[in-house]
């Protein structure tokens, strides 16, 4: 909906199982054939590819979001004992509201790579954000 209250799609989908997914911060939206959509991150650009949280594991990147509330933050990823299992634990500086909000990295030719969503942080640590990988959503909608 837009804020004069103008429907502007339909929830196709939203999934929810707590062994592949943190929260329900991610869904697959169909929008209306008068919508215009856009790929791009606002002031990052699109994304070229996307990394599974296995990859991004192992590599390690600068992880960056661009949260409603915090606005844009880059941080490590982090070994957090109390992340969920499907997440990425990163030093994301999130805050209450944030949450959906797109989180990526970048190759090493500069391309914007998707990560996944921001899904919430740490209850002891406020420096600490989780995220759904977006991997496990494009395979779960067929969309990789």
């Amino acid at each position: 909906m837009t804020p004069d209250g103008r429907a502007i799609g339909m929830l196709d989908s939203v999934e929810y199982d707590p062994d592949r997914f943190f929260r329900r911060d991610t869904a697959l939206v169909v929008f209306g054939h008068d919508v215009s959509v856009s790929k791009e991150i606002p002031y990052e650009g699109v994304a070229a590819d996307h990394v599974t949280k296995s990859r991004a594991e192992r590599v390690n990147p600068v992880l960056c979001k661009l949260g409603t509330v915090s606005g844009l933050t880059c941080g490590q990823i982090v070994d957090d004992p109390g992340a969920p299992l499907t997440s990425i634990a990163f030093l994301g500086g999130s805050r209450g509201g944030d949450s959906g909000a797109p989180v990526w990295t970048y190759n090493s030719k500069g391309e914007l790579i998707a990560v996944g969503t921001l899904s919430g942080g740490s209850e002891s640590d406020s420096d600490v954000s989780y995220v759904d990988p977006i991997s496990d959503y494009l395979d779960l909608w067929s969309l990789s």
